[in-house]
């Protein structure tokens, strides 16, 4: 089989996953890259593809660590395939050392503007109300889009205003606790988790980023998101004087 043999039965294999469209596509792109990189040094067979031809790739990258360890990790996805379709015994990026992402300061964001955002969202109506409490949550929580996600009622304990993750516990303040039993009212017996998608599965983090996103982008806000409400929370407890260990502690991070 040639080089593109292999990569046109991964785009049909990849087209059957339950993955969002772009990220078929990035996945796709990065294995056409990687080929047509391979086949201008001399490399007819993905075969031929070992440790040192990958370093070679590495030393004429001029792109952030970042995003070579996103196209490295890309690569080794459809090597993955090859060898479950048998077609090599071992995966060369398993071999690499891959550069470490640098992470990107995330900037906060002011209190005027996520009030701006929150004044937009009315209580009265279900999806509204819905939204709000979802920003209120990771605004005055600190609490990751994915851990929002994963919040059963039961977790919530009104009386105290925490909510019990498997790992912390997170308080929330008296307003977001009128929006939350304003919420409550609202929900089936029956329902699980707070924020729930059909047949009582709960939402998925994608969902959670396009709720935020879009009720930013309708209050004239930009890049208004999850991780942005996040690191609001931490500016906010570091402005008033809490040490860098509660902060992390409060966060959930190592």
């Amino acid at each position: 089989m040639t080089m593109n043999n292999w990569v046109a039965s991964y785009h049909e294999w990849l087209l059957t996953q339950p993955l969002q469209a772009r990220t078929k596509d990035a996945y796709y792109q990065s294995v056409l890259q990687f080929k047509n990189y391979f086949q201008s040094i001399g490399i007819q067979q993905w075969t031929q593809i070992d440790q040192w031809s990958l370093q070679h790739w590495q030393r004429q990258q001029t792109t952030s660590p970042t995003t070579q360890r996103r196209q490295l990790l890309q690569l080794g996805h459809f090597f993955a395939y090859a060898q479950q379709q048998q077609w090599v015994q071992t995966n060369p990026v398993h071999k690499m050392k891959l550069p470490t992402a640098q992470p990107t300061a995330v900037r906060p964001l002011t209190g005027a503007a996520i009030q701006q955002v929150l004044d937009q969202l009315a209580v009265t109506d279900a999806q509204q109300l819905r939204t709000r409490l979802m920003i209120e949550l990771l605004y005055t929580t600190g609490m990751r889009a994915q851990e929002l996600t994963q919040v059963k009622v039961l977790d919530v304990q009104a009386a105290l205003q925490v909510i019990q993750l498997p790992k912390r516990v997170v308080l929330y303040d008296d307003l977001t606790a009128t929006t939350l039993k304003e919420y409550l009212t609202m929900l089936s017996p029956a329902q699980v988790y707070l924020f729930e998608a059909r047949g009582q599965q709960p939402i998925t983090r994608q969902a959670v980023w396009q709720r935020v996103k879009q009720a930013g982008r309708q209050a004239g806000v930009a890049d208004f998101t999850p991780a942005k409400l996040r690191a609001s929370f931490a500016a906010r407890l570091q402005e008033n004087g809490a040490p860098p260990t509660l902060i992390q502690t409060l966060l959930g991070s190592n």
